[in-house]
């Protein structure tokens, strides 16, 4: 089993639209065409992070949308007047044998409130979920047509001729994280 930090919420807190859309309403639809309307204005992730951190929370990261942090247990209880429980998850759904990791996640039906001072600045905050670990970059055996990664991809984008003056890529990591937002 993978312990984070026994006592340790880990978080996101989402900021405040500039125009006061919120991501989280039902009918809410985040695309490419939208995305502006739930940004927030310049500085206000700075803000809301400067006040986080007065409040003893550490902060990790400042994104375009969000904040990730990290606290102790009882603190964050304290500032959100409301409570956690510890949850386990599988790092893979797939292979649960390769073990599981220990989270807090908020109790449902709890209260839960802003702090004042966060008024305005943040919309929601939340304990976030470790991520779920995909064990193999290799794609799974299938029997129907598809492509085979590098070969036919580099043929469909006709970069064959490139591969072989020797750009290829090699050296570059890339993954791709998921939220679950969306």
């Amino acid at each position: 089993m993978v312990h984070l930090a026994e006592d340790r919420v880990y978080f996101e807190a989402v900021v405040q639209s500039e125009t006061g859309r919120s991501m989280f309403a039902p009918d809410a639809f985040l695309g490419p065409e939208n995305l502006e309307q739930f940004a927030p204005p310049a500085g206000r992730g700075v803000q809301a992070a400067t006040i986080l951190q007065s409040l003893g929370l550490r902060v990790q990261h400042i994104g375009t949308f969000s904040i990730s942090g990290d606290g102790p247990r009882e603190l964050w209880e304290q500032v959100f007047g409301t409570r956690v429980e510890q949850r386990t998850q599988a790092l893979s759904e797939a292979h649960p044998d390769i073990g599981s990791v220990n989270y807090w996640s908020h109790v449902a039906g709890a209260p839960f409130a802003l702090p004042p001072p966060l008024g305005g600045l943040v919309e929601r905050a939340y304990p976030q979920r470790p991520p779920i670990y995909f064990e193999s970059a290799l794609p799974p055996r299938v029997g129907y047509h598809h492509l085979r990664v590098p070969a036919d991809v580099a043929m469909v984008l006709r970069a064959t001729p490139v591969h072989k003056s020797g750009v290829t890529g090699k050296g570059v990591l890339v993954a791709m994280p998921d939220t679950g937002l969306g």
